[in-house]
């Protein structure tokens, strides 16, 4: 994760502190403390496809998306909102399945159970065709 173009950040520390690892756990794909990151109800939803709901549900989205690319790190631009409710502008750069680098800029929305801490929803708002699609010849 790249926290040095992060020019604004409402977050307290310790909102900032739980962004950073359940990014980083989907970043390296650790699935298991992604999970316990999750409200057991929580719906994620990319772009304009259905939702996923329930945790199980929803980490089984996120192994197949990490089957797309060979890897990812996020660079933080801005985090606006309370450590609850927030939305989270960034730049996602992947090194996609054949080696090419690939940046996307992205936008993701989570609320948070105040109870439990847990995510209890995403959206994320991105182009996933740079991912997949080979450009063509020059």
């Amino acid at each position: 994760m790249i926290l040095t173009s992060l020019r604004a950040c409402s977050l307290s520390s310790a909102g900032l502190d739980w962004y950073q690892r359940i990014t980083r756990t989907a970043e390296v794909g650790d699935y298991e403390a992604f999970a316990a990151m999750l409200h057991e109800d929580c719906v994620y939803q990319v772009n304009t496809y259905l939702p996923f709901y329930g945790r199980n549900t929803v980490v089984m989205a996120l192994q197949r998306y990490r089957e797309t690319f060979e890897q990812v790190e996020h660079e933080l631009l801005n985090i606006h909102g309370t450590d609850n409710h927030f939305a989270v502008e960034a730049l996602n750069h992947y090194v996609r399945k054949d080696g090419a680098p690939v940046t996307i800029p992205a936008v993701v929305f989570f609320d948070r159970d105040e109870a439990s801490g847990g995510l209890l929803s995403g959206r994320l708002y991105l182009d996933l065709a740079p991912l997949v699609e080979t450009p063509p010849p020059p």
